[in-house]
């Protein structure tokens, strides 16, 4: 009779993947997708559209320099 590996994880690596892959699609689609609201948000605060663009950079920023958090990464 053959038995059936447990896998090392004990199955959890998919839900891990799947995770990854929810929170690079909100981020990552949240930035892209900026470019969508824009219109709106110099009408709204009736600003100038060279700050209202801050806003994505700040954003861009921030996953940049918060990749450095993540003991796995290159940098570290």
């Amino acid at each position: 009779m053959v038995r059936r590996a447990e896998p090392p994880d004990g199955g959890w690596g998919w839900m891990v993947v799947l995770s990854a892959f929810f929170q690079s699609a909100l981020v990552f689609g949240v930035l892209r997708s900026f470019g969508v609201f824009f219109v709106e948000f110099v009408a709204a605060f009736e600003e100038q559209a060279a700050r209202v663009s801050w806003i994505a950079s700040i954003g861009i920023a921030v996953q940049q320099f918060g990749s450095f958090l993540n003991p796995g990464s290159p940098g570290c």
